[in-house]
């Protein structure tokens, strides 16, 4: 599986973005509003991905941060939901919008997303109530921490390899500031 890319931004289309990594470009598809938020052309970029595997081909779907990845990977394990709909969710809704939607069972919030109705959303929030419980700690906390410490050690040139490396000996219990140490003390060794 690809988990992120790290590249150059070299074109943006209707749903998603062409990134440069290492002389191959990667097709991925975004929602607009990730892709709007992205910086200029040729400017270096990370994102997460999923890779989607399917009979009759792949695709790969980018997101800003592994959060909303996360989250992506949950509504495709929700019953009738394709990345289509997942995408066209996290399109609408922002992750939080998503959690706390189901948490209050609210389906008013996901009729919003265009192709769910009253049945479908409904459908949704009793599937995704206990597959978000179980995951939440991690999405919550673990996710977006973690997307902030590769973005910050990436951001000082450390390659994927190298930061998952040292990523893997950090206790997830600790502030940002401390991993941030940690990690680069890894590092350095």
């Amino acid at each position: 599986m690809i988990g992120s890319l790290r590249g150059t931004l070299t074109e943006r289309k209707p749903e998603g973005i062409v990134i440069d990594v290492g002389g191959v470009g990667y097709e991925v598809t975004m929602a607009p509003s990730a892709v709007e938020d992205l910086p200029g052309e040729r400017r270096e970029i990370v994102i997460s991905t999923h890779m989607h595997v399917w009979a009759d081909g792949m695709r790969l779907y980018g997101f800003g941060h592994s959060e909303e990845r996360d989250l992506f990977r949950v509504l495709l394990s929700a019953q009738g939901v394709g990345p289509k709909m997942a995408l066209a969710v996290l399109s609408t809704l922002a992750a939080q919008e998503v959690r706390e939607a189901v948490r209050r069972e609210d389906v008013a919030v996901f009729t919003r997303v265009n192709g769910v109705g009253k049945k479908t959303a409904q459908r949704l929030i009793l599937d995704l109530k206990g597959k978000l419980e179980a995951s939440e700690a991690n999405v919550l906390e673990g996710a977006s921490r973690s997307a902030d410490l590769w973005a910050a050690l990436s951001g000082l040139g450390y390659r994927s390899h190298e930061i998952r490396r040292a990523t893997e000996a950090i206790d997830a219990g600790v502030g940002f500031e401390d991993q941030l140490k940690a990690a680069l003390a890894e590092l350095g060794r």
